[in-house]
């Protein structure tokens, strides 16, 4: 009579105790409409995976625009999440955007989040899945 062995269960480890949890941040660039296009590329140059852009308008009054000689007020929301450990080089590649033409104008900041719901989200985040 042949013997049937039972598998051995695999005991899955949880991804937080097998990688080194990196802290994530949102990057925020608002430009002038038109330069979200450039500032993608460069975003998805660095491997970031989650960015997007939404398109804004200047809070300025009329009187404002008048006075430093500015006509159009549109402008270019970039939202991007990314570990923060990217974060210089994001800072690094964007000075050098903007250094690259007078006409490159806009302001680039990041807000660091403290948590984030679902393994999986986290692994698209960080570019680790």
């Amino acid at each position: 009579m042949a013997r049937i062995r039972k598998a051995k269960k695999q005991t899955q480890t949880a991804f937080e105790d097998s990688k080194e949890l990196k802290k994530i941040s949102m990057y925020v660039v608002i430009v002038n409409h038109g330069q979200g296009e450039a500032v993608l590329k460069l975003l998805q140059s660095l491997k970031i995976s989650l960015q997007f852009v939404q398109y804004g308008q200047g809070t300025a009054s009329k009187q404002v625009y008048d006075i430093l000689s500015m006509e159009d007020n549109s402008k270019d929301v970039i939202v991007c999440l990314s570990s923060t450990d990217k974060l210089p080089y994001i800072r690094i590649e964007l000075e050098a955007f903007f250094a690259a033409s007078r006409a490159n104008k806009g302001i680039g900041f990041a807000i660091p989040l403290t948590s984030i719901i679902g393994v999986a989200i986290y692994k698209f985040i960080t570019n680790t899945i």
